[in-house]
């Protein structure tokens, strides 16, 4: 008779036990959830403040200083040489606000994703970071379809960003390959570098520390794909961050 009450507690403590586990663990889980969309929203409001200072500041200043140049040239129209100047400098200011939109623009959605698709615009957003000549990038593409959907090629083409810009940051790289290629049913990212990465084990509790906002959109973003991700570092530092993405998924 006290084997089995003892039996009965042990059963009951540990049901008990398994309780609270599996509601800390679900607990847990939503925290993470919510943090992610934090993080998400946190890094698209960040964009938006961005957008809004370059506009004020650098549109704004350029505009202002175009209009002042040309009430000045009308005002001197006795003088042609220094009107001629005046307007010259003018086509300049405006030149230079064209240009600074066109990069704002890039900035919230490259041109090239929308009417030309995700390779193209992979491929310019490559070769400017090698004209910087801080990491060198090759990059192989192998898909057979032409066009995927367009949030899908927007999300991907932010995960290859944020996750270049991760190697930039934190890396210690001079030189990534990048592959894009589609193979079995599904579109495959693979990143491969030598210097300073992450495994599995570190970006999950990365994952879970207020800072990191990096990874958690990266992992935001492959949750909206309903991706995978594999992040590994091999005995000789080469650095595999591979992405797997149902094509069901993206496709038309």
């Amino acid at each position: 008779m006290l084997i089995s009450i003892a039996f009965i507690l042990l059963y009951k403590f540990y049901t008990k036990r398994l309780k609270r586990e599996q509601a800390l663990l679900r607990e847990t889980q939503i925290n993470f959830n919510r943090e992610l969309n934090e993080a998400t929203v946190k890094a698209e409001e960040q964009e938006r403040l961005s957008i809004a200072m370059d506009l004020h500041d650098e549109i704004g200043g350029l505009l202002l200083v175009s209009k002042l140049n040309i009430l000045n040239a009308k005002a001197l129209s006795d003088a042609q040489q220094e009107q001629s100047e005046i307007l010259d400098e003018t086509i300049l200011l405006i030149e230079k606000t064209a240009e600074a939109i066109r990069q704002i623009s890039n900035r919230i959605l490259p041109p090239s994703l929308v009417k030309m698709g995700l390779e193209v615009a992979l491929t310019e957003f490559i070769q400017s970071v090698n004209l910087t000549k801080r990491l060198n990038i090759s990059f192989q593409v192998k898909m057979q379809a032409n066009r995927l959907k367009l949030d899908a090629e927007l999300n991907i083409f932010r995960i290859v960003k944020e996750s270049i810009n991760n190697i930039l940051k934190h890396g210690v790289a001079s030189e990534l390959r990048l592959e894009l290629w589609q193979y079995e049913g599904h579109l495959l990212l693979h990143f491969n570098y030598q210097g300073i990465g992450l495994r599995n084990q570190q970006v999950i509790h990365l994952l879970t520390q207020k800072n990191g906002n990096g990874l958690k959109s990266i992992q935001s973003r492959i949750q909206q794909l309903n991706a995978s991700i594999d992040y590994q570092v091999s005995a000789d530092k080469q650095n595999h961050i591979r992405i797997k993405i149902p094509l069901h998924e993206i496709q038309h």
